[in-house]
């Protein structure tokens, strides 16, 4: 990060934890607590977006010192100024395709074979054809299942495992379990 967009950075974290650190007296009316609370959320906001910006800017210094375009000039006129801004944004709005670009790219969906191959890699399964049977016929299918019921397995499994981390095979065997719509009477 540049010196000028670290200081602001950082005087952004440091405003946020003063905003998260503030106590209120006790005898503050629920509606005054209400007030406050609605105006340090919308400080929040602000800075955060702030912030966003800050990094996306500190982003593209990179993109330029990278591809080595040197827009470190200083316009003597208006016009110039705004020629510069408009050079400035084209080449952001190009750097924002290409990093969009990219991935999108990366976007494919996965062939069954590539979902076979990547469970077997992680050494939970050892025979395809037996240790993958539920897996498989998982991958063969688009039936659905509602969001709100795979929500509600994770949250009861989760308190099972005591909030301990849970490898892929314990992932797909919770969501196989959930009967999709389809299949229902």
């Amino acid at each position: 990060m540049t010196d000028e967009i670290l200081e602001k950075s950082n005087q952004i974290k440091s405003d946020l934890k003063a905003i998260d650190e503030i106590t209120l007296p006790i005898e503050l009316s629920k509606e005054l607590f209400r007030e406050f609370k609605e105006f340090a959320d919308k400080q929040k906001k602000r800075l955060e977006k702030e912030f966003k910006r800050l990094n996306d800017i500190d982003e593209f210094i990179r993109y330029c010192y990278v591809k080595s375009i040197d827009f470190n000039y200083t316009a003597s006129s208006e016009e110039l100024g705004e020629l510069f801004c408009a050079e400035v944004r084209e080449k952001y709005e190009k750097y924002q395709k290409e990093v969009n670009d990219k991935l999108s790219s990366n976007d494919h969906e996965m062939t069954i074979e590539e979902m076979k191959t990547y469970l077997m890699s992680t050494g939970l399964y050892e025979n395809t054809d037996v240790d993958m049977f539920y897996e498989n016929r998982m991958m063969k299918t688009d039936k659905t299942i509602p969001i709100k019921e795979l929500v509600e397995r994770v949250v009861e499994i989760d308190k099972e495992y005591d909030n301990e981390p849970w490898n892929i095979r314990q992932i797909l065997t919770n969501i196989d379990i959930i009967v999709p719509l389809e299949d229902r009477k």
